[in-house]
């Protein structure tokens, strides 16, 4: 009588890596480098882990189909959108590029809508909203070019000059409405005036000696 076992799952890519570093800090051509140059390595291999793992989680996370149409209520009609079509998108991160994939709904003469998007709150630009809030934060705290240099070194995520260009005028869009609606500080301390009276310093010219008075 044969006895049906069931396989063992496969492992996820994301464990695969993991079970590799031991292996690869235990190597014998391991062991010959230095610390810097095995650190540079170890927090490479570390964030392909950390990659895969949001991969995973991300496929976990379905397609975002709810059904055969999705109806969106605009003003006091309903709208239905039949057409349904399952695409991908990259998307950059903190860790580096994943896949999303999504599925999109449209109706004739309006752009596609994508559900998971929406519950993912995924941005309009390539790349996420937290490797968009570290780029902004290394602009401002350093020069330019610098700011995207330092992202790639405690990253490994390469971000063009011109992609940084477009990301930092969207984050300053919102600049006028927020101090608009902050509560002005309540006022506090000491207050100092000065005045100016705008003279200048007078200039006394030395007298001139009258030749005739000799």
């Amino acid at each position: 009588m044969n006895i049906a076992t069931a396989s063992p799952p496969r492992p996820s890519p994301a464990a695969v890596e993991f079970a590799l570093l031991p292996s690869w800090l235990s190597a014998s051509t391991t062991r010959q480098l230095p610390l810097h140059a095995i650190e540079s390595q170890q927090s490479d291999k570390g964030r392909e882990v950390q990659r895969l793992l949001l991969q995973a989680h991300l496929q976990q996370r379905g397609d975002g189909d709810v059904g055969s149409a999705l109806l969106v209520q605009s003003g006091d009609r309903e709208l239905r959108y039949a057409h349904r079509r399952l695409g991908a998108r990259a998307l950059t991160t903190v860790f580096g590029r994943v896949e999303v994939a999504r599925m999109g709904y449209s109706r004739p003469g309006t752009s596609s809508i994508f559900p998971l998007d929406q519950a993912l709150c995924l941005p309009r630009r390539s790349f996420s909203y937290e490797l968009q809030r570290r780029l902004i934060k290394a602009a401002v705290q350093n020069p330019f070019l610098a700011s995207v240099e330092t992202i790639a070194e405690l990253t490994g995520v390469s971000v063009s000059k011109r992609s940084l260009e477009q990301i930092l005028p969207d984050a300053a869009q919102d600049f006028d409405a927020f101090y608009r609606q902050r509560p002005p500080d309540a006022a506090s301390g000491s207050l100092l005036v000065a005045a100016i009276d705008g003279k200048g310093i007078p200039v006394v010219k030395p007298v001139s000696p009258n030749p005739l008075s000799a």
